[in-house]
């Protein structure tokens, strides 16, 4: 009985001691990939676009995860000529929409973060100058990322 427990374990120590020394490479870590967006009181046509993914009825934050041309056109509720065009092959495209209290919020920074749970993280900031209406209402966003594996992903938006 001794005898087997220590071949297994030494079976285990020898099939393991591999990703020990030399680790996995689609394990390691890549830094974040993120985009800084300007602050601009005027909307961009793809993030205008975005607002044609998600259900009216649908409430609060939500994002998708697109990696090809079919999975787009499903989810777009719009005239799909309008959609640009996107290299699939080395590029994934992430919509959103973020609950925000007023007009005067803005996606500071969208950042990509890669390791045990790939996800994304949506940083907003407030105009200083003008006059907001407090209202409740969705913000939509568009950016392509370098390609994700994953359909799924969670957001954090930070404010």
């Amino acid at each position: 009985m001794k005898k087997s427990v220590e071949y297994i374990l030494a079976l285990s120590l020898a099939v393991l001691m591999p990703f020990c020394l030399f680790g996995c490479s689609e394990c390691e870590e890549k830094e974040p990939f993120v985009v800084d967006r300007e602050e601009s009181l005027t909307v961009s046509p793809l993030d205008a676009l975005s607002s044609k993914f998600f259900d009216e009825q649908e409430e609060g934050d939500s994002i998708l995860v697109l990696n090809s041309y079919d999975e787009m056109v499903r989810h777009y509720r719009g005239n799909v000529e309008d959609l640009p065009s996107v290299d699939w092959k080395n590029h994934t495209v992430v919509v959103g929409k973020i609950l925000v209290s007023s007009g005067g919020w803005y996606i500071k920074r969208l950042s990509l973060i890669y390791g045990g749970k790939t996800h994304l993280e949506v940083n907003l900031a407030h105009r200083t100058e003008g006059a907001w209406l407090e209202v409740v209402c969705d913000m939509f966003f568009w950016e392509t990322f370098p390609k994700v594996t994953t359909n799924k992903m969670e957001m954090v938006v930070v404010y």
